[in-house]
């Protein structure tokens, strides 16, 4: 019913873009988007979102009507200056633009970004709402470059190396098939630094 076109953490680390359009088919004629509700590693709740949300964005309640020139004709889109750069073609597809300093949001949290949904779709659907994960992997795998000397050691096995490597499967695999209690644990478990005990002679 809903689908991200894009949904990521810029690569300065300072935002997060969030880009969703309802989808094409007819049946979903009358549904429209009508919130973000965005929780991290701390707030996530199982069959959420969580009661104390990281943000709410209300797209119809903070965004206002404008005509912007597009190509040959006027689009109407949707603008709100103040917090966030919303850009929408109409009320089935958003983007925006979430300064993450601005609300205490860190690069290195694990992201649960929730869009709902208003109205009745005429086929029958699962859920009103779309869940999608964001990660941060810049540090990660830098820190994996740290580990991988690891494997020029002829003293020793690996083990950092291949642990984090290990942890690194273990949460796709959990984000993959839904888990998300499991993958926040991977997660921060991949932010914690082992000791490398490792040679490097």
């Amino acid at each position: 019913m809903i689908h991200f076109n894009e949904l990521r953490i810029t690569e300065d680390n300072k935002s997060l873009i969030i880009d969703v359009s309802v989808d094409s088919d007819s049946c979903f004629s009358d549904v429209t988007l009508d919130t973000i509700i965005i929780d991290n590693q701390d707030t996530y709740v199982d069959n959420g979102p969580s009661s104390n949300p990281v943000l709410s964005i209300n797209a119809k309640e903070n965004y206002s009507k404008v005509l912007v020139e597009e190509s040959c004709c006027y689009t109407p889109v949707y603008v709100e200056s103040q917090e966030y750069e919303c850009y929408v073609k109409d009320d089935k597809n958003i983007r925006v633009l979430v300064r993450l300093d601005e609300y205490n949001i860190k690069s290195t949290d694990m992201l649960f970004v929730y869009v709902m949904t208003e109205g009745t779709p005429s086929c029958n659907v699962d859920k009103s709402y779309i869940l999608g994960t964001v990660v941060n992997l810049y540090s990660i795998y830098a820190k994996a470059m740290d580990y991988i000397r690891e494997v020029e050691c002829v003293c020793s096995t690996p083990k950092h190396f291949v642990d984090f490597i290990l942890r690194l499967k273990a949460l796709e695999l959990c984000i993959k098939t839904g888990n998300y209690t499991q993958a926040i644990k991977y997660w921060n478990r991949l932010n914690i630094n082992p000791s490398n005990e490792c040679c490097y002679g």
